[in-house]
């Protein structure tokens, strides 16, 4: 009888079996709209510390995008609002509308609450303490390579790198793949514990590396060290450097339009500048991690964008070597942790579903 009983029930009470990784449609949206809330938070909590501090940024208007995008704001907020509220009440959805839905919270999110926050919290990473760490950070480097500046040791691939791929790469492919990664990830990957896994770090390496950790290790850079402290400590890089970016370059009319609204206090949105850790390469080390977990040959290339981008962050004379090692090691760590955080609930019930009928009665 108990056997029986358990032939008539299990199903029922187990549901159908889903693909490796996914979850029931409203588990699915649950990272999402965490995400998504994390990020309003975030959003709600930069306009508070502005308006405490007295500083105008101009957050709100950020957000807005002005009056012209106004209407693209409210409509994408709209729809984050409707579909977390379908996710949370409803949960119909299946398979692929569920992860297109998880893709819709994300991109909304980015657009909505990332990026005005960020960039108005950037422009204020110096107003605590200062720009203070360049010293310690530019000895600490000079002594983990060997009592010789990092540029030094990078810069022989500048006969190797093509000069445009790095550009490109660090520059329009990075801000592509940064904006983008998530919201593929939510719309193509299965493995919805992969999928919230990456979302955590990806939330980390914006909040925790690019504003909490930039604003205790104040910093501007080797290309600036000159300019804030007065004093020559890197007149040979920027010799080189005159070599590789012919003054209208397109970053260096961006460092001399950065470097003008740091001394002119210009306060305009988005121009803040922060050396320590790196954000390009916080991203850059979650999209290696992510796609060394997909496979072998993904992994390469995450690898290589990763090594990229760190060369790259040197060469250029926006960071410290230290400033990206220190972004890939928290990435790395953070990525660990979140696996236990994340651990797949398709497996669970693929070993019930594989345990005997007697024992599952018990369950």
């Amino acid at each position: 009888m108990r056997q029986l009983r358990t032939a008539e029930t299990g199903p029922a009470r187990t549901g159908p079996a889903r693909a490796a990784g996914e979850r029931s449609p409203r588990a699915a949206l649950s990272g999402p709209i965490l995400f998504n809330l994390a990020f309003g938070i975030y959003l709600l909590a930069t306009v508070v510390m502005t308006q405490l501090l007295g500083e105008p940024h101009g957050v709100v208007e950020m957000a807005m995008r002005g009056t012209r995008d106004a209407v693209l704001v409210l409509v994408l907020l709209g729809l984050s609002l409707f579909v977390t509220f379908y996710g949370l009440w409803r949960g119909a959805a299946q398979g692929l509308a569920t992860r297109l839905l998880a893709a819709i919270l994300i991109g909304c999110g980015l657009y909505l609450y990332l990026l005005p926050a960020f960039a108005v919290v950037k422009g204020m990473v110096s107003l605590p303490f200062g720009f203070w760490a360049d010293p310690w950070l530019a000895r600490l480097d000079h002594a983990l390579h060997g009592g010789q500046d990092a540029w030094r040791l990078y810069w022989p691939l500048v006969e190797v790198v093509p000069p445009r791929l790095a550009f490109i790469g660090y520059n329009y492919g990075w801000a592509v793949i940064s904006m983008v990664l998530p919201v593929l990830v939510a719309a193509l990957d299965t493995d919805t514990a992969r999928r919230d896994r990456m979302l955590i770090v990806y939330v980390f390496v914006w909040i925790g590396l690019g504003n909490i950790a930039a604003t205790a290790f104040a910093s501007v850079g080797p290309v600036y060290y000159e300019s804030l402290s007065g004093i020559p400590r890197y007149a040979e890089y920027m010799q080189h450097r005159e070599g590789l970016l012919p003054p209208d370059h397109a970053v260096r009319v961006l460092q001399d339009l950065l470097w003008a609204n740091v001394e002119l206090r210009q306060g305009r949105l988005g121009l803040g500048i922060s050396a320590f850790p790196s954000v390009h390469v916080g991203i850059a080390a979650l999209v290696m991690v992510y796609l060394m977990s997909l496979g072998r040959l993904a992994g390469v290339l995450g690898i290589g964008f990763c090594v990229l981008t760190q060369w790259s962050s040197v060469i250029y004379g926006w960071h410290y070597a230290i400033d990206g090692y220190a972004s890939i090691i928290s990435v790395i760590a953070v990525w660990i942790g979140a696996g236990w955080l994340t651990k797949n609930p398709a497996r669970t019930g693929q070993k019930m579903q594989e345990m005997p009928p007697d024992t599952r009665a018990y369950d």
